[in-house]
């Protein structure tokens, strides 16, 4: 048996992390993103 590589349990569909929009971003993770000053 292998085990799975997410800590995920079975049945649920696989998917990556949600989007982070409620939170801030940081200076510089988007390229061409208005840094604060």
């Amino acid at each position: 048996a292998q085990k799975a590589a997410w800590p995920f349990p079975p049945g649920l569909p696989v998917r990556r992390r949600p989007p982070e929009r409620r939170k801030p971003r940081r200076a510089g993770t988007a390229p061409g993103a208005p840094q604060p000053i």
